[in-house]
């Protein structure tokens, strides 16, 4: 058995233990993603200067577009994988799939955007990031994506917005 069944079997493992864990899991898989998009968008109204929102909204549309848009985009075309639920017979869907898994969607794009606010603001970074983590451990506990798929998305999600970070934020040294 590999290991990457084995880390899902186990972290899965923690549905039906109590319904409070099922719950928080599904609620963090489906919904707090909503609400960390538009805690990105209230971040972006709490900047004291309109060029750091400026640098931030380009900074964050143009990780999107190219770690969400091409890359994850490219994987998931070259891929094309299925769901733990839909490969493993001990693992139920608790939440609506339909697409490719590899790279996860949602946590590509929190990621991307957790970082590029952590540019700006590291407070407020490392909470979004923070919950970022605790939705992706939801999404393999709620049986919708793979560990693996987990780690690349935080991996394009990370290195995008520091690469483009010199082009876009002119630093004075």
């Amino acid at each position: 058995m590999s290991l990457e069944i084995n880390l899902i079997n186990f972290i899965y493992g923690l549905s039906g233990i109590h319904w409070l864990i099922d719950g928080l899991s599904i609620i963090s898989a489906r919904f707090i993603p909503h609400i960390l998009i538009i805690s990105a968008v209230i971040f972006i109204l709490h900047l004291k200067f309109w060029k750091d929102a400026y640098l931030y909204i380009f900074l964050s549309l143009s990780s999107i577009f190219i770690g969400w848009g091409i890359i994850s985009q490219a994987l998931k075309f070259i891929f094309k994988r299925q769901a733990p639920f839909e490969v493993l017979d001990n693992i139920q869907n608790l939440v609506p799939a339909n697409t490719s898994t590899f790279p996860s969607d949602h946590i590509t794009i929190l990621s991307l955007l957790g970082v590029s606010i952590f540019i700006f603001n590291k407070k407020w970074g490392s909470i979004f990031l923070a919950i970022t983590i605790i939705v992706a451990l939801s999404r393999i506990i709620t049986g919708v994506s793979w560990p693996s798929d987990i780690i690349i998305s935080l991996l394009i999600g990370v290195i995008v917005p520091l690469a483009l970070k010199p082009f876009i934020i002119y630093e004075k040294k």
